[in-house]
């Protein structure tokens, strides 16, 4: 019975669990048999004090685990587990050596990362100062995400430009030429008579709307109708319909959009049309003349794909020459959009069309057959003749 007792009181006492991992990176961690046999008691202090919830446990609860050990052996073990950064040792306010906290949580972050080290499919616990910068970018993305819901409210409630009502587009045309008119010092020309229309037409847009797209055209040195033109047509396609969205399109799409940026771009778009219409534009002659299609006459993409479309319907073996006398003839009539060009091209098609009755009236008339009658003497004679 006695050594019964015995036996239970020895797991009264407990067993002490040490991380295998130690034993594995002893050599790593620089540590000892010695160093190994002490961590023991720490690791068994851990588990009679019930320290989980601490920070650490305390120099007493380590001797009484190990009552041979003496205070000052112990002493000095930790600090050099401390300059090693093995354990953390809390000495502040604490005027008993034996009340000092000690904590293994550097040793096992150090297991840790030896332990992630070759193996990619385990992940590292983030450590206390990885939480609380992590806590931090989480309080300034919701800072950030409140100021934006508030700046999303005021715009909301900010005055839009109404579409434009049918009646007043005289006052409204005259209005906007006025401004170009003194801005630019010349009369207003038919081309931007003929944008303006479209501006206050088929985008319906307010007058002063066109005017404060104007103003910030002008302050960028933009004064030809077709760089205005593609102004418009990005907002109409953007759907700007404020102050705000107008300004911020000017900063984010107009001022950069560079000279080398543009010209990187017609080359992307040169050598796409040739994709489109079977003509290499590798010469940079070729890629120049698309350039001066883009800048120089005003077209759009769009209007130079549909220009090599139409040659490569009309002739087996087109070239740029052909798709140039197709822009150049619209460029004198006018034509800015792929829809006038179809109208044009239908109304053509039409004029040329013929009725049935015009076709047979043009045809010629059948022969009639003749019989002519010869008498057989004729005909004797003249094959008599040599």
């Amino acid at each position: 019975m006695a050594l019964r007792d015995a036996l239970l009181e020895v797991l009264r006492l407990g067993l002490v669990q040490m991380p295998a991992a130690l034993y594995q990176f002893a050599a790593e961690l620089q540590l000892d048999a010695e160093d190994l046999g002490l961590l023991g008691a720490v690791f068994c202090a851990y588990a009679r004090s019930q320290a989980l919830t601490r920070k650490g446990v305390e120099v007493r609860d380590i001797l009484e685990c190990y009552p041979a050990l003496s205070r000052r052996r112990l002493t000095n073990r930790l600090a050099r587990w401390e300059a090693q950064g093995l354990v953390a040792v809390e000495r502040a306010g604490t005027p008993d050596a034996q009340a000092q906290a000690v904590s293994v949580e550097p040793l096992l972050r150090r297991l840790e990362g030896l332990l992630c080290q070759g193996r990619p499919h385990v992940q590292a616990a983030p450590s206390p100062e990885q939480l609380e910068e992590l806590r931090k970018e989480l309080e300034e993305s919701r800072a950030r995400i409140s100021e934006l819901e508030k700046a999303l409210e005021q715009a909301r409630q900010v005055r839009t430009f109404p579409l434009a009502r049918t009646n007043g587009k005289a006052n409204g045309f005259k209005l906007v030429a006025d401004f170009i008119a003194q801005k630019t010092g010349n009369l207003v020309s038919p081309e931007f008579q003929r944008e303006i229309t479209r501006w206050l037409e088929d985008y319906r847009c307010q007058p002063e709307f066109l005017v404060a797209m104007l103003e910030l055209c002008f302050e960028r040195n933009i004064f030809d109708a077709r760089g205005i033109a593609e102004v418009a047509r990005g907002l109409h396609q953007y759907q700007a319909r404020t102050l705000e969205a107008m300004e911020y399109y000017f900063r984010h799409v107009v001022d950069q959009q560079g000279p080398r940026a543009r010209r990187y771009e017609y080359s992307l778009e040169a050598m796409q049309f040739g994709n489109y219409t079977g003509i290499s534009m590798q010469a940079q002659a070729r890629r120049d003349i698309y350039e001066k299609w883009r800048v120089e006459w005003g077209f759009s993409a769009e209007m130079i794909l549909k220009a090599g479309e139409i040659m490569c319907r009309q002739t087996k073996e087109g070239g740029l020459e052909y798709v140039e006398q197709v822009l150049a003839n619209w460029r004198s009539q006018g034509i800015t959009t792929v829809e006038e060009a179809e109208r044009v091209s239908r109304e053509y098609k039409q004029r040329t069309r013929r009725s049935p009755d015009q076709r047979s009236a043009t045809r010629q008339p059948p022969r009639e057959e003749v019989e002519i009658f010869v008498a057989p003497h004729v005909i004797e004679t003249l094959k008599s003749k040599p």
